[in-house]
């Protein structure tokens, strides 16, 4: 399925919804594994983390943090961050708080709202007044 970039991924996640999590999770995790491992896979990766956002959380997150850690794609990077729930990524996450780039940044900042804790704030507050 990643591999057909002239499906829409709004109709392919629409077809992954239908299924339901249960039945496409593991595909798709299988997936973004062997493609993270080929050459020139980083296109298929960054389709199917935004087809796993339809998943199980608790399954997609260790992948999605391993993802953020291994590759040097600010794409890639910002995509895996997106579905990062795990508390034990956040060293990755916070990593990624002072990438050079502006949208692996926000993405870090999100997830650091969203399971960072008080010694994060400062790193929010700051984002936000660069942000206003």
């Amino acid at each position: 399925m990643a591999a057909r970039d002239d499906w829409p991924l709004s109709r392919v996640v629409t077809m992954l919804k239908e299924v339901g999590p249960d039945v496409a999770t593991l595909p798709l995790i299988s997936a973004a594994e062997a493609a993270a491992r080929t050459e020139g896979g980083e296109a298929q990766v960054a389709r199917l983390l935004r087809m796993m956002e339809m998943a199980h959380t608790e399954r997609v997150s260790p992948v999605a943090g391993k993802i953020a850690r291994e590759v040097q794609s600010p794409e890639l990077i910002a995509a895996a961050l997106r579905l990062v729930q795990d508390p034990r990524d956040l060293d990755v996450v916070r990593a990624h708080a002072a990438h050079e780039a502006w949208f692996v940044r926000a993405s870090a900042i999100r997830v650091l709202g969203r399971i960072g804790d008080a010694a994060d704030r400062p790193t929010r507050l700051a984002y936000k007044k660069l942000t206003r």
